[in-house]
């Protein structure tokens, strides 16, 4: 498959992701539209894989996931690939005090903050993306967001965020695994 087809494709698994409602929801009264709900799920695990930290939490769109989500249905953007950020208003997890980038395989940034391990899957008419890295320093995970990259224009509109009421210690060596699940209603 090329990638302008997986790149078509998944753009018809959006669309069909949006407009699949279950059977009871299209039997109730008139709703007041599709709603995008962001739940994360991040895994703090000591270098010999015991669980040291496990924490759940929703989040929101940022101003900008409505529009991204109106240009990729329309094709005014070809979606390139997805990006979970941790930290991205003061990274201290990562090398040099940046953000840790979790990223597709397909993505062409790299660095020692780039870990390209990010899967994407459908699982029960829901998008969940997973992937992980391992911590360079002690830190926090204090604030969380994804955004989609896109080829045209070129660019990476940020799609949700929040930040934590409660940051996530982390030592240097420990594994950071992220799960993030956008479910629709």
């Amino acid at each position: 498959m090329t990638r302008l087809q997986a790149v078509s494709l998944l753009r018809w698994n959006m669309l069909a992701l949006l407009l699949v409602a279950p059977a009871r929801a299209i039997a109730q009264v008139p709703t007041q539209g599709i709603k995008v709900h962001g739940h994360w799920l991040i895994e703090v695990r000591n270098a010999d894989g015991t669980l040291a930290v496990r924490r759940e939490f929703e989040n929101a769109l940022f101003p900008t996931g409505k529009t991204t989500l109106a240009n990729l249905l329309t094709a005014q953007k070809v979606f390139d690939y997805w990006m979970i950020q941790i930290n991205f208003g003061g990274g201290e997890l990562c090398p040099n005090n940046t953000i840790c980038a979790i990223v597709e395989p397909v993505s062409p940034r790299s660095g020692p903050n780039w870990f390209k391990n990010l899967t994407k899957s459908v699982v029960n008419s829901t998008l969940v993306l997973q992937g992980s890295f391992v911590a360079a320093v002690d830190g926090n995970v204090s604030t969380v967001a994804t955004y989609t990259n896109t080829l045209v224009p070129d660019g990476g509109p940020g799609f949700s965020t929040t930040t934590l009421a409660s940051p996530i210690p982390v030592q240097a060596t420990q594994t950071v695994s992220v799960t993030v699940t956008f479910s629709f209603s």
